[in-house]
């Protein structure tokens, strides 16, 4: 999933430090899944667009209740069989999780939990198909995280690089103001978009195009 990962968004020129996963692994009580660590040896601890972070994985130690399509749900404090693992977080109000399922990580479903609204659902997939998903139409994208631009305009950097623009007083991010200041040019260029001259202002509405 991560080769398929790489053909879509580049990685960081510079390889990401080696991480200490037997470490974690340890602090953790349990192995992470592959393509999570996959993922970070590829691209290291960083941000999508500046707004999906890939987090070095917390569990929580208090049990939570949330709200899901099949009713309220308690989730066990982690390491419990069910509990969430942290490994994401978003500029949209959501965290991302794991839940814990079974013997093996490889299998452990990705929950999308709105820590503002209380809220959770469960994807029937892992982290790197998550991401790959987020980088494609956003009509099927699988959680609503606005200003993600997607594939091939979307970007990846790890925190280093990303403070080092900061310190630098560079934004990293500066390319997303042009890709939707350029979709903005082509939208109101759009034979869908109809202007309607007012006395006050010039407003532009969409109605669909008829072939």
């Amino acid at each position: 999933m991560v080769i398929r990962l790489t053909e879509l968004l580049q990685p960081p020129r510079t390889a990401p430090d080696p991480q200490p996963w037997r470490q974690t692994h340890l602090a953790l009580g349990t192995e992470l899944p592959g393509d999570f660590r996959d993922f970070v040896d590829t691209y290291g601890y960083g941000s999508l667009d500046g707004l999906i972070g890939v987090r070095a994985p917390a569990g929580g130690g208090e049990e939570t209740e949330l709200r899901t399509f099949h009713g309220s749900e308690r989730f066990a404090p982690w390491p419990a069989e069910g509990s969430l693992l942290r490994w994401g977080t978003t500029q949209s109000g959501h965290d991302l999780h794991w839940r814990r399922t079974g013997e093996s990580p490889d299998a452990w479903p990705v929950v999308v939990v709105g820590h503002r609204s209380g809220t959770a659902f469960e994807l029937p997939y892992g982290m790197a198909e998550f991401v790959l998903r987020m980088l494609g139409d956003p009509a099927d994208r699988p959680a609503d995280i606005p200003g993600v631009a997607g594939h091939p305009h979307s970007r990846y950097l790890d925190t280093r690089t990303e403070e080092e623009l900061d310190d630098a007083g560079e934004d990293p991010w500066e390319y997303l103001d042009d890709h939707w200041d350029a979709m903005e040019h082509a939208r109101a260029e759009s034979p869908a978009v109809t202007w309607i001259h007012g006395p006050d202002a010039t407003v532009p509405t969409t109605r669909p195009c008829r072939g």
